[in-house]
Parts: C-alpha cells; structure tokens; sequence
C-alpha cells in the first residue's frame, strides 16, 4: 500500500514537471512570435502562409518536446534567413552546469616546474602562450594518468590532459574564457616544445628563460591542425609596390587598432601603388570602425543609400529604456542622437523613418581629396564577410581604384540591420532581432545572395590565416604588376 502511495506521489510530481516545463516553452515561444510579427521590419515582406503552419506545428512540438524548446525556436527564426534575426542561449535552469574545479595556487611551485622544463618528457612544467599569458600544467591529482593546466594569471578555470598516445592528449576545457573548445585534441610538436591545442587560436611554447626567444618560437610556429582562425589585425609593407592590411573585425575595439595602424603607416600607405585590404573571416561590426579607411579607397562622388527605422512600439520602448538606464553610448551626443530618432519614430508609428539627422543629407558621397596612392587596392573578400563588412564592400564597389577578390560571395546578411537582443519570459534565452531595413531594398536586396568578387582567386583558400602571408595575397600583388606591366607595355 506505502509503495502504491509512494508511485503516486512520484507520478503526480513528474506530471507537474512536465506541464510546468511545457507551460515555460510555450509562454517563450508566444513572446517570441509576437516580438518578430509586431517589431521585425522584415515581416511584412517575408509573411505567408507557411509561416502560420510553422508556428501551430512548433506549438504542438512543445507540447511533446518542451526540453528541446531552444531547437524549435531556432527552427522558427530560421523560416526567416536573416543572419541578424537569431536566437541565443543565456543560460538559467535548463541549462548545462559546468562542474566548477580549481587547481589551488599553494600547489604551484615555479622552480620546480621551471627545472621539469629543462629535461621533461611528459606535459609537467611552464608553458606561454601565443598571446603571452603563463600556463602551469601539473600531474593530476585526480588521476595521476592525466595532466591539469591553468592560466597562472587566473585559476578559476582549468584544462586537463588525458593521454592518448605519446604525443596526443585528449583535451577538456572548464570555467576558461572563450577562444577555447570544451574539448579537443592537444598534440605534442617540435620535440615536445610546443603544444597545440585543436580548433584553437591558443598554442604553447615550453618556457625557457628566455621570452623573446619563446615567443619567437611561438610566433613563427605553423599549427598541423587546420583551424580557420583569422583572430589578428595586422599591416605591414610587403615589398616596395604594396602595402598589405588584415582586418578581421570592424568592432568597437578594433576602431583603435586601425586608426592607429593607418597613423603609424601612412607614409608607407601613401608611396606605394597598391594597397590589399584583406578582409577573410570579417563578419562585420559596426560602421564607425572603417570610417578612417574610407578616404584611401574614393575616387569620385556616387550614391549610397542608408537604412530606415522600424517605428514599432517595441523598438520605441526599446530606445526609452536605454535612455531611461543610461545604456546610451556616445556620451550626450549619443543621447541627442536618440532623442532626435524617437521623436521621430512617435510621429509615425508603424511606419519607417529616416534618422532626423539624415534626412537634408544627400545620398551622395563626396570627399576633398582624391589620393593618388594607392592607385589601386584589392580587397579579400570570403563566405564569412557580413553585416557592416559588406556595407564596406558596398562603398568599396564604388571606387575605381578597387577590385574585390576571392572565390565566393559573403554571407548576404546586411538588409536588415542594427540588431538588439531580446531576453524571453524563462530568462533562458535571448531573441536577436534587427531594428532597421536597407534603403537599397525592394531593388537591391543583398540578403541571401551576399556580393561576388570582380576577380575570382584560383587557389583554394587557406584553412589558417594566423598573422601570416599566403598565396591569395601574393594573387593580388601580382596581378596588380602584370596589370601596370601590360598597359605600360600598350602604351609604349
């Protein structure tokens, strides 16, 4: 009788949690529809039918599947294809919890692991990685097979090491800052001086008592493993005719960066004929970030359209809390600015409007000064480039100077734009959804199609970029060359 009673219970609870978590995925699911049909610019023109259907048949998947509520609603946002339109895990209760190990800094001797440097075979001692950072790597005391490791700076978060073979360790990632898989494969390499880590920007160097000599290890090193990393901005004169930069991003700090290489380079920009602006694994950012390039690439006035605002109720309300919170970037003159688009946005609600600030403007770009170096710049473009990356590549286009190069089109995410994200009722996840629309649409629409290049590149392109040179750069310097050649040779 007690164990009948007790099944009931037990029923009953499960019951409960079930329908709580149901309740939970279907409320999201609610705000989510509502937030894209009464807020997205897009929807008007992406509605039909099938839209409906999708909607009633993810509500009855919720009602069967509420623990996998994140995929269904990923599955919706999609119907959309919209890059900036997506969804984001935040985390809360329904989320996995990383279990949380130290390795505590009494256990860290330096001397002791600085002599295991110099004869040691297995993975004990002190390691730097390419950015510089100390790692200590202990036996474990969990299990003495394997190996923990932790950023000397901070030991909140560890890696451990499990042997697989000599030279090859499974690697596990916990409590770590991002640039790290949760797991991969680290591989022995150079006589065991450097260690790799798979599918990572990270990579170690045995340390020494010497870190130039160290990081000049490390800096020169080329990983076996294919990772597709494009992480570093650099400029650097490649011979006496080009002048070659890499931009990976056009985010808020890597404004800095390239204002300050274009101070630092600008004699070197300004004599030589040819320019390549290397944009692979560019996914786009913000425009401010290209602005100080600009100048470099124009070489007569021409038309580029801007967006207008969705003047929905929400993205209304969105504004008036950001200014109510202080969340309003760019001092009183971002204030200003916001206050001028909600006034704006309150006179024709439902309706799209022209920031006040731009509306006496002209589509028209004109600049003072036309450089006559670079003569001519070539622009590396791939699959990835994106967002404010092809509003760049838009303006580029413009200018005689330049031609595009590469092997595919980008990404084709640019129509709708200027995305905040949205949290959902369970504070689970998160709705990124775009505020504004191209000016360039109905005609022109760049989503889902993204912009060829003027000179496609033969070589297939290279799995890891790093810092380094390849033969898609050297591509563009020698056709440049050829191309002054023959016209001189026409001319003669």
């Amino acid at each position: 009788m007690k164990r009948c009673a007790w099944l009931t219970v037990c029923f009953v609870l499960v019951s409960y949690c079930s329908f709580s978590q149901q309740h939970v995925s279907i409320r999201d699911f609610e705000f989510l529809v509502e937030k894209i049909r009464n807020d997205y610019p897009g929807y008007e023109a992406k509605v039909t039918p099938a839209l409906f259907a999708l909607e009633d048949r993810i509500r009855h998947k919720l009602e069967l599947h509420p623990d996998s509520s994140f995929y269904y609603f990923s599955e919706y946002t999609s119907y959309f294809r919209d890059g900036h339109l997506r969804m984001g895990w935040l985390g809360g209760s329904s989320a996995p919890q990383s279990e949380s190990v130290t390795i505590p800094v009494h256990r860290i001797d330096r001397d002791s692991l600085m002599r295991k440097n110099s004869d040691s075979q297995n993975l004990e001692g002190l390691w730097v990685s390419n950015f510089g950072e100390e790692i200590a790597i202990l036996r474990s005391a969990a299990d003495t097979n394997s190996f923990d490791g932790v950023f000397l700076s901070d030991d909140e978060g560890f890696f451990n090491f499990t042997p697989l073979a000599d030279t090859i360790f499974a690697f596990t990632a916990k409590g770590v800052a991002p640039g790290f898989p949760k797991k991969s494969l680290a591989l022995l390499r150079m006589n065991r001086k450097i260690l790799e880590i798979h599918h990572s920007n990270h990579r170690f160097t045995r340390k020494s008592n010497d870190d130039i000599y160290d990081q000049a290890v490390t800096y020169t090193f080329i990983p076996s493993c294919p990772n597709g990393r494009n992480n570093y901005i650099m400029a650097s004169v490649l011979d006496d005719s080009t002048f070659f930069m890499r931009i990976p991003g056009f985010y808020d700090y890597d404004k800095e960066r390239i204002e300050e290489m274009l101070t630092w380079y600008r004699d070197d920009i300004r004599r030589c004929p040819y320019f390549i602006i290397d944009l692979r694994g560019n996914r786009g950012g913000r425009s401010s970030a290209y602005e100080a390039l600009l100048p470099l690439l124009y070489t007569h006035p021409f038309v580029l359209k801007g967006v207008e605002w969705y003047a929905s109720a929400g993205n209304i309300e969105e504004f008036e809390t950001a200014l109510k919170e202080g969340d309003i970037v760019g001092g009183e003159e971002g204030i200003a600015w916001t206050k001028a688009l909600i006034r704006e946005m309150k006179k024709h609600r439902g309706g799209f409007v022209i920031h006040p600030y731009d509306q006496g403007e002209s589509d028209t770009v004109v600049y003072d000064t036309v450089y006559a170096y670079p003569r001519r710049v070539g622009i590396l473009i791939d699959k990835s480039n994106a967002s404010a990356a092809e509003r760049f590549l838009l303006f580029a286009k413009n200018s005689a100077k330049v031609t595009l190069f590469g092997n595919e089109h980008t990404a084709g995410i640019l129509d709708y734009s200027n995305a905040v994200p949205h949290t959902l009722p369970s504070g689970r996840y998160e709705l990124v959804l775009p505020m504004t629309r191209s000016l360039d649409l109905p005609d022109h629409p760049i989503d889902n199609i993204g912009i060829a290049p003027d000179c496609r590149i033969p070589f297939p392109r290279p799995t890891d970029l790093y810092d380094k040179l390849d033969s898609w750069v050297y591509f563009v310097r020698n056709y440049f060359q050829l191309e002054d050649r023959l016209k001189q040779e026409d001319a003669e």
